[in-house]
């Protein structure tokens, strides 16, 4: 299962858009929309879930919110989130069924 979620579209807007890539049809299907576009943040597969964490949510604008898309459901749903907002050259690794970030630019801190 291969998921894209979210990026900056041309226009340079922020968006939400999920998809996922059938192997067998060898087609993109579009999913749930995440409630937060971003771009440049770390994501994560952990069980059946992938989970978005902080990123660039406008222009300069690095967000602190994290979401955790359920794949076989369809649904995102908001988690806590980061203390500090990171973006752009995020180390990022899971294991034992969760995960850690250090970070690069953390820019400014929004909700």
């Amino acid at each position: 299962m291969l998921i894209g979620a979210g990026g900056a579209t041309s226009a340079g807007s922020f968006d939400g858009i999920t998809q996922s890539y059938d192997t067998i049809g060898d087609s993109w299907l579009t999913k749930t929309r995440s409630s937060t576009g971003r771009d440049d943040g770390p994501g994560f597969m952990v069980d059946q879930n992938v989970y978005l964490i902080s990123g660039e949510v406008a222009a300069n604008t690095v967000g602190n919110s994290c979401e955790r898309y359920d794949y076989v459901t369809d649904t995102w749903a908001s988690v806590a989130n980061v203390t500090v907002a990171r973006r752009q050259g995020v180390g990022s690794s899971a294991n034992n069924g969760g995960f850690s970030i250090t970070g690069n630019d953390s820019g400014s801190a929004s909700a």
